[in-house]
């Protein structure tokens, strides 16, 4: 297989149907069958992107799709989809969904992910037939085949930024490579193509469009070694209901011959409703190192959007550790491979509501396994929309950082701080290292920390060696300069001068944009950096900025890895009240006057053995009947050879306008 002769996997159905007195009409009804990874390695998962179609000119209606699984895998999720024979979607099963009606040019998409047996032997072709019928179009039928190769050692995966696809509008495609196997693979290409119906506009670390399609020379990609690379397009088919994509590798020495490949299906919708973008940090992320998920949904319309309802399909290799009030299932437990669920009810236009799931990846996932996660976003008056994104394990990782904003919500017109964490964790010095930080879209450049400096949009700052267990912080300040953004997405990254092309830890915030939010949430973590064993202060601070008075408001703070809780200020615990570690603490605020602020602090203890360099991770929200729910991140490095302390705190509080204010600040050597 090569990329310049793509496999069309689609069928194409044609309707003609008699009405008396009105002549002839056609229902057409296409069908788009997608299989990541091919080959596919016994034990891995097997994603079918399934892409039904109204082709036609007129509505279909009664559109059912099914599609029967090989008895040589398992079935893992179903989007929605139920099994016969069995409903507990046994081996062999018929995936069932009703789709409902399709208007022309009308796409749905469902995604059925599938485990391959452990035993299945090499060169076994596993088959997936797709069927999808309808009241008033021909059945169409559909064979998606992939082979199984044990002896594959690299991994690839595409996916987009952020769905669906817009006319007009740029696309971005995310794809991930990595290394499975035992020896150094050298000569690596990358190649991915540019879909039909749209027009390529740029490329990351080097990439070139030839002749439709993208071109990385990766060089040597050592064993364990992972890497990321981005192309955009713009979609300029205003017709098509869906663009595909592809990524394969192969090596210079047999460019002809695909060492492995993978696709991806995007929906295309002329005015869409909603929009989804999910953020995965760290990228990569090593065993049993939390990995944090940042689910965005958007109402981009004109339209109150009604019933939205978030789903997200954790998978291998990771289990929940927080669901920021989603429930689970099969099981409410959140066992591994669960449905995590948001009822989100109604949506105005241009509100943005972002929720967080916090997953722990698997001790003993081996360098360069993928993770997979999907999401995706339901209302009884939108078109649903999905999205997907991998990141590679690594677990000789040494480099970490983090971003996160300031405080939240992101205002038009008015400034938003981005604050920077990076540490090293490894065993050795690491040296000329680079930190770069995008100026988010939707903003202006104003400023930034030691020596930062802004160039084509891109904020950098020269960190030269890193020795062991050092960290550091660095602060950019941007203006908030798009009024109709219902989110603003930053990033991180680290690289080092020899390699500046290839990324060695990267970190993704979201932050979401309100033009008069009622409700700000503010935290500081002290001290910073912090010790083994010593006492860490949250201090969270919610305010009433609007005119209006604010009801039943509600602060959650979710205590993470490493961290032990000392007091709550009042707040009480769950799932446990005895405030374990991992808990959930609450503080009933109740009514906010305007302009009333509500301060609560947080005492934790840092864990006695942590590892220098280690980043502590905090996140809070504040929820109101009345008022757009704000979250804030913040992390903290650990460091045991910090020797200098230094606290502040003020004379009195609260603070009185007019009045002074005298702030206390007191300092000490304990080395």
């Amino acid at each position: 297989m090569s990329i310049c002769k793509p496999i069309l996997r689609q069928a194409l159905a044609l309707a003609i149907l008699l009405s008396a007195g009105a002549g002839l009409a056609r229902a057409q009804l296409a069908v788009d069958v997608r299989v990541s990874p091919d080959p596919v390695q016994p034990g891995e998962l097997l994603r079918y992107d399934l892409t039904v179609t109204d082709a036609g000119a007129s509505t279909v209606s009664n559109v059912t799709l099914h599609s029967q699984t090989s008895p040589s895998t398992t079935i893992v999720s179903t989007d929605g989809g139920s099994c016969t024979p069995d409903s507990r979607c046994l081996v062999g099963s018929l995936v069932n969904w009703s789709l409902g009606t399709l208007s022309p040019g009308q796409s749905v998409q469902r995604q059925l992910i599938l485990r391959v047996g452990a035993a299945v032997t090499a060169g076994t072709i596993l088959s997936n037939t797709t069927q999808v019928m309808a009241t008033n179009a021909s059945e169409v039928d559909v064979n998606g085949s992939v082979m199984v190769d044990p002896t594959r050692t690299l991994a690839v995966a595409i996916v987009e930024a952020a769905e669906p696809a817009v006319p007009g509008e740029s696309l971005t495609y995310i794809v991930n490579f990595a290394n499975r196997g035992n020896t150094a693979d050298t000569g690596v290409v990358l190649q991915t193509e540019v879909p039909a119906g749209t027009q390529f506009i740029s490329a990351t670390q080097g990439g070139t469009a030839q002749a439709g399609v993208v071109h990385w020379g990766l060089g040597t990609v050592g064993v364990g070694e992972s890497g990321e690379r981005r192309f955009t397009v713009e979609v300029t088919d205003a017709v098509g209901s869906a663009v595909f994509s592809a990524a394969e590798l192969s090596d210079a020495l047999n460019p002809g011959v695909v060492r492995v490949r993978a696709e991806t299906a995007t929906p295309v919708q002329m005015a869409p409703p909603l929009a989804l973008d999910m953020t995965l940090t760290p990228d990569p992320v090593q065993p049993s190192e939390l990995l944090r998920v940042d689910l965005t949904v958007r109402n981009r319309s004109q339209i109150t959007v009604t019933a939205a309802s978030l789903q997200n399909q954790t998978l291998d290799g990771t289990s929940i550790v927080s669901t920021d009030g989603g429930g689970c299932t099969p099981d409410s437990r959140c066992l591994a491979n669960s449905v995590v669920t948001w009822s989100l009810g109604t949506l105005s236009p241009g509100q943005s509501v972002q929720r967080q799931l916090i997953l722990r990846a698997g001790a003993t996932l081996p360098a360069g396994t993928l993770l997979f996660n999907t999401a995706h976003v339901t209302a009884t008056n939108a078109p649903e929309v999905h999205v997907e994104r991998a990141v590679p394990v690594d677990p000789a990782r040494a480099l970490a950082v983090a971003i996160a904003e300031a405080s939240e919500p992101a205002v038009p017109g008015e400034l938003l701080t981005y604050i920077v964490n990076f540490a090293n964790r490894g065993n050795t010095a690491a040296t000329g290292v680079m930190l770069q930080a995008p100026v988010p879209a939707g903003t202006q450049f104003v400023s930034a920390t030691q020596g930062g400096t802004e160039d084509g949009g891109v904020v950098s700052w020269s960190l030269g060696t890193v020795g062991v267990g050092v960290s550091g912080e660095r602060r950019f300040a941007v203006q908030v300069t798009d009024a109709a953004a219902a989110a603003l997405f930053g990033a991180a990254e680290l690289s080092d001068t020899l390699n500046p092309d290839e990324v060695l830890a990267r970190a993704e915030a979201a932050t979401t944009v309100q033009t008069a939010p009622p409700l700000t949430l503010d935290m500081t973590l002290t001290p910073d950096p912090v010790q083994p064993s010593e006492l860490l202060r949250v201090d969270l601070t919610v305010r009433n900025r609007s005119q209006i008075t604010v009801t039943a408001a509600s602060l959650q703070n979710q205590t993470l890895d490493g961290t032990t809780i000392v007091s709550t200020d009042g707040g009480g615990c769950t799932p446990d009240s005895r405030c374990l570690a991992g808990s959930v603490v609450t503080w009933s605020l109740g009514t906010l006057s305007p302009g009333q602020s509500v301060q609560r602090q947080l005492i934790l203890r840092a864990g006695a053995t942590l590892p220098a360099g280690t980043l502590l991770f905090n996140t809070a929200h504040v929820t109101a009947t009345n008022a757009p729910e704000v979250h804030a991140d913040r992390w903290v490095p650990v460091d045991p050879a910090r020797a200098l302390v230094v606290a502040i705190a003020e004379a009195s509080e609260p603070a009185v306008p007019g009045e002074l204010l005298t702030y206390v600040v007191n300092f000490g050597n304990t080395g």
